[in-house]
This record gives C-alpha cells, structure tokens and sequence, in this order.
C-alpha cells in the first residue's frame, strides 16, 4: 500500500502465464519461485495447454497431458511455500 498525504493506493503484483511455462523443469518457474515473496497472486492460464480441465475435468488428463490438480498442487507447494491461496484455478475454457 503506498500513501500520499489524503489518499492510499493498494497495489497487487500478479502474473498470468500459460501453465506449460510453469513446469518445475523450466527457467519461468525458477525465476517465480526466486521472486515468490513478491508475487501476490498467480493465474495460470488452464486451457489450451498442457491441462484442459474444461475436458478433462479438473483432476483428469485425455485432451491435457497434465491434470490441472496436478499443476495447482505443484504450483501451490513447489512454486510457493504451500500456499494455494497464491494460485488461482478458474476461467476453464475449451
């Protein structure tokens, strides 16, 4: 929150990448997981890409390779220090 002398302005730093670029093998999620303490949220783009829980359900895999439940779980306690409350799982489309 920064402050000026009548009014205060509360600021989030989010990120929004595609969920192959989130993998714990890649340099993004390195580089996240490096910068975690400073990143309020994360929403990672569940469609299109590795997970397609819109398809397969959200602990499924079939038209994803990877189940979205998966990808959260890992995000949630690789990436963060256990905490899913960082990681938004919404907006499924096919």
């Amino acid at each position: 929150m920064i402050c000026t002398s009548n009014l205060c302005y509360l600021f989030f730093i989010i990120d929004a990448p595609m969920d192959s670029d989130l993998l714990p093998t890649s340099k993004y999620f390195e580089i996240l997981h490096q910068h975690r303490a400073d990143l309020d949220f994360l929403m990672p783009q569940f469609y299109n890409g590795l997970t397609r829980p819109a398809v397969d359900g959200v602990d499924g895999t079939g038209a994803g390779a990877l189940s979205a439940a998966a990808m959260f779980d890992s995000l949630s306690n690789e990436l963060f220090d256990s905490e899913p409350n960082k990681v938004s799982l919404s907006n499924f489309d096919t």
